[in-house]
């Protein structure tokens, strides 16, 4: 009836110190795929954020939960005595069919974008006959970009079967080895708080902590350790957590990389990573990953040269990756003819240099000397926050020069005269387009009792007497001299798109005739 209007696009109205609890599962629950826009049509997607603003939340099983929903801000609000977490931010971009740039600029903007701020978590209060251990944890935070959380003073988690910041998971999409979007926190408090965080599986989570309040470390990445980077005294273990080491963000940036449809295997072969340094990493084939089914995630570190293996795959399956803008090296065994890598439907012709930063997105080089083909993946040095780059990449070698497959021989029209220079029968050189196995091979011209191929694009002129010929094949031109009588010998002709000519030059004051015995 209202083609136009979107309920999950409205402009988000009021909510303002409402207090809930025991109400058993949810206190507020935002899904699916809210999106709070200024116009509110369903063509409409500039962001404009929903806060919840002063929400109490005590004994259910969870607070606020949003889910597949963005520009969200929860800010004021106090949650304790819940039983399993007491804020959820589960999902924000995914599954929206909106433009994503516009939802990409507010990241990490607490005015813009998804944030919480402000507020206080409680994991037990006392104030229970018995003690209140949080099934999972005190916040959630999102398995997408953009989430940035403030001020926030954690509570009586003293547990060590809980903690206070934890990842989700995604009952029907991703229940293991997800994750690894970037979060980002600044002046936190923990108050009785044994696990600050757990990182339940390697690139779990990206942590990045602003002022040093999540791991002491000002200026830090808090990581899963992943064999890569573990063994480095740049990044010791994180006090307070579970499976994390800290590592400083003067070294650089880790970046979230997803990929698929490169591994020639087709029973989920594991990926093999190594660095430069020869440390080692397993990154598995997930047949439900967030970015792409049956797919490989990582978080690699941005200024690092990696090679990647996969586990039984062909042996030109090898790969050099260099996450800096990102270079992407593949090695190759021929020069490609057609490459795609920023569109299906966009050939990119090569560089004419090998690639540096300077290049574009998508920039290929190919190396004749090492066999190795490059090419680069780059957030534009004008953007000032975290974007997506996809890549889609087609790399294609052609059967024929060109691209271009000769024309159907039985769609040409039959030539009508000699080519300048022609090859003639009784010249031993002009033999060397002979294969082995047939007369003339080595450059010196028939004799009897052998095949002979005459093949596409080749116009023999006979003037000398034949052999006794077994097999004749003519794919090109066999053409006799005009004026010259002959007889041919053969088991058996082919003419496969070719021409037997009896004098090229059409010139009927002559008579020429070819004596032909089987």
């Amino acid at each position: 009836m209202y083609p136009s209007f979107c309920p999950f696009r409205q402009p988000f109205g009021r909510f303002v110190n409402n207090s809930v609890h025991s109400v058993g599962r949810f206190v507020v629950w935002i899904f699916p795929e809210y999106s709070s826009t200024v116009a509110g049509s369903c063509s409409a997607d500039a962001p404009f954020q929903a806060v919840f603003d002063g929400l109490i939340s005590w004994r259910n099983n969870r607070g606020l939960e949003w889910v597949m929903s963005s520009t969200i801000e929860l800010k004021n609000a106090v949650v304790y005595d819940n039983a399993d977490t007491g804020i959820l931010s589960v999902t924000a971009i995914n599954h929206q069919a909106t433009n994503l740039q516009n939802v990409q600029n507010t990241f990490y903007n607490e005015n813009t974008d998804s944030s919480i701020i402000d507020s206080i978590i409680v994991g037990d209060t006392g104030l229970s006959t018995s003690p209140v251990v949080a099934g999972e944890d005190g916040l959630t935070v999102m398995w997408d970009c953009g989430l940035r959380v403030r001020n926030i003073t954690f509570i009586n988690f003293p547990s060590s079967n809980t903690q206070a910041i934890f990842g989700p998971i995604i009952d029907g999409r991703c229940t293991v080895f997800c994750g690894g979007w970037t979060t980002r926190f600044s002046q936190l408090s923990f108050v009785n708080v044994q696990n600050r965080g757990n990182f339940r599986w390697v690139y779990d989570a990206v942590f990045i902590d602003e002022d040093g309040s999540l791991g002491n470390v000002a200026g830090s990445a808090i990581i899963a350790p992943d064999r890569l980077w573990n063994g480095s005294s740049a990044c010791p273990p994180t006090p307070n957590f579970v499976n994390a080491i800290t590592c400083p963000l003067s070294l650089g940036t880790w970046i979230r990389f997803a990929f698929n449809q490169v591994n020639l295997g087709q029973n989920g072969e594991v990926l093999n990573v190594y660095d430069t340094s020869n440390h080692h990493t397993v990154v598995l084939n997930l047949a439900k990953c967030l970015t792409h089914p049956k797919g490989y995630m990582m978080t690699p570190f941005a200024r690092q040269t990696y090679f990647f293996q996969f586990q039984n795959a062909n042996v030109t399956d090898l790969f050099f990756l260099r996450f800096f803008n990102i270079y992407y090296i593949k090695y190759v065994s021929y020069q490609p003819d057609l490459v795609d890598t920023i569109s299906s439907t966009s050939l990119v012709t090569p560089s004419s240099t090998p690639l540096s930063s300077a290049s574009n997105n998508g920039d290929w080089y190919y190396g004749n000397n090492t066999s190795v083909f490059t090419y680069i993946v780059k957030n534009p040095s004008t953007n000032t926050i975290p974007t997506d780059v996809s890549i889609e990449l087609n790399v294609v070698k052609c059967r024929h020069p060109n691209c271009q497959p000769p024309a159907q021989p039985g769609l040409e029209l039959p030539a009508t005269q000699r080519p300048t220079p022609a090859l003639y029968w009784s010249n031993d050189s002009d033999w060397s387009f002979a294969t082995e196995g047939y007369g003339g091979s080595n450059e010196v011209k028939p004799v009897d009792n052998t095949n002979i191929y005459i093949p596409r694009g080749v116009w023999l002129v006979v003037d000398y007497p034949l052999p006794r010929i077994l097999s004749l094949r003519i794919d090109g031109v066999l053409e006799f001299e005009q004026g010259i009588n002959d007889t041919l010998y053969v088991d058996n002709i082919l003419i496969n798109g070719g021409q037997l000519e009896l004098g090229i030059t059409m010139d009927t004051s002559t008579f020429q005739t070819l004596n032909v015995f089987t």
